[in-house]
């Protein structure tokens, strides 16, 4: 009677480790290497985040990158971020090119090495503002990160 209990158990526990496996290790190695933004804004005064990614593939990598908070609108609300620059460096002996491109909104090709993003950021509401970076492969999430960005109370002097 116990037999009969202990292989059926092992067996359920040797297919969720694999599956487990499986699910979490078998994605592509990029990373959020940096998020560069200034940490002072002023309102209606657009500015930038540079993403830098790092792709330690060999081969291009499809990845979607969603930003949140870096257009948020005079009721304070986030508004969807479509606009992006990617620029990626190509290395070929001691050279280095780089390539820009404005990818469409979806996925995006990461080229092996660093890759560079700009994001467009700019508020209409004072305050402390998280600019939250998802970076997912397959709708798994890959890498996260988060920037602060303060956008102080505007000082009239006469």
């Amino acid at each position: 009677m116990r037999k009969e209990v202990v292989i059926p158990v092992v067996a359920i526990i040797m297919a969720a480790a694999v599956g487990m496996y499986w699910y979490y290790w078998d994605r592509d190695d990029v990373r959020i290497v940096e998020l560069d933004a200034p940490q002072r804004l002023g309102l209606q005064a657009p500015s930038q985040l540079n993403i830098t990614l790092l792709n330690n593939e060999s081969v291009p990598v499809n990845v979607s990158i969603d930003v949140k908070n870096a257009f948020i609108g005079k009721n304070g609300t986030s508004h969807p971020t479509s606009r992006m620059i990617l620029t990626e460096a190509r290395y070929s002996g001691n050279d280095v090119s780089y390539i820009t491109r404005i990818p469409l909104a979806g996925e995006i090709t990461l080229m092996p090495g660093e890759n560079t993003i700009w994001i467009f950021l700019g508020y209409l509401v004072t305050g402390n503002h998280s600019v939250d970076v998802r970076v997912s492969q397959n709708e798994r999430l890959i890498d996260e990160d988060t920037v602060i960005v303060e956008v102080p109370v505007p000082v009239l002097s006469l």
